[in-house]
């Protein structure tokens, strides 16, 4: 492969692992694949303030999305995108599903809003402390300015059950589930092949030179855009026609050794 490429990274399972960072293997082999003249981007569905410790560890300097795609950040600082939830809508779904969740939170800013900040699971430990552990204030959600935010990750322990009823109540907005227990409410436009459509064309890169790497049901817009779609760790995206091949976790130097053998 000898054409300059545009890579594009999800972060969460496909290069950081379940420990929450990422391998020294996978970090050089992205880093080398820099040095060899590709372009690297990141997609997440964290937010900004929750990414910014990869980001600054993989030395992202292109433009790069967050929060599911629906805000793209220009290299110089600036927003190329940048899709909100309505405050309004956020509180409907608040005040029809926020009661019987067992916690949610919403993410604004440095800050993050949850139900109640000093929530604690059944073991009693806290459950806002992998946030605090970011440097992230956590408050109560009464305390949300009244502006647009770009997602809520709602927690509830029957997500089989839960989350149809709220795909019915708010049609119009788009669902990501994962772990089997946390469902993320966003904008209808926040998809990350809208995000990466937007990056190649912003970096000059055409469809057919832009790879794609992904773990999960949020990625498939994006594998599905790419010229090359690469699914990390499981077969549902192979499986889904999106990706073109699959390859293994994190903690097996999946994408590592995908870029060793192509780059």
């Amino acid at each position: 492969m000898s054409s300059r490429k545009l890579l594009a990274f999800d972060l969460d399972g496909t290069l950081v692992g379940s420990d929450y960072q990422i391998n020294s293997r996978t970090l050089e082999a992205v880093q080398q694949a820099r040095a060899a003249g590709h372009a690297v981007t990141v997609i997440t569905g964290r937010v900004t303030a929750s990414a910014r410790q990869y980001l600054e560890q993989l030395g992202i300097n292109v433009a790069f999305g967050t929060a599911q795609g629906a805000c793209v950040h220009h290299e110089d600082g600036g927003l190329l995108r940048d899709v909100r939830m309505p405050h309004a809508t956020l509180l409907e779904v608040v005040e029809k599903f926020g009661a019987e969740a067992t916690e949610f939170f919403v993410p604004h800013g440095e800050t993050v809003y949850v139900r109640d900040p000093d929530s604690r699971r059944s073991d009693g430990t806290e459950y806002w402390s992998w946030i605090k552990a970011e440097a992230r204030a956590v408050h109560a959600i009464h305390a949300l300015p009244s502006e647009d935010v770009y997602k809520i990750s709602i927690h509830h322990d029957a997500l089989h059950s839960f989350e149809p009823r709220v795909r019915a109540a708010f049609p119009h907005l788009r669902f990501y589930p994962w772990g089997g227990k946390y469902l993320e409410v966003a904008h209808e436009d926040a998809h990350k092949g809208a995000a990466l459509e937007l990056i190649a064309g912003h970096l000059g890169f055409a469809q057919a030179d832009v790879i794609a790497f992904g773990d999960g049901n949020n990625d498939l817009t994006m594998l599905e855009w790419a010229g090359h779609g690469v699914a990390v760790g499981h077969l549902e995206a192979h499986e889904a026609g999106v990706a073109q091949e699959t390859v293994a976790t994190p903690e097996e130097f999946g994408v590592a050794d995908w870029l060793e053998r192509n780059l």
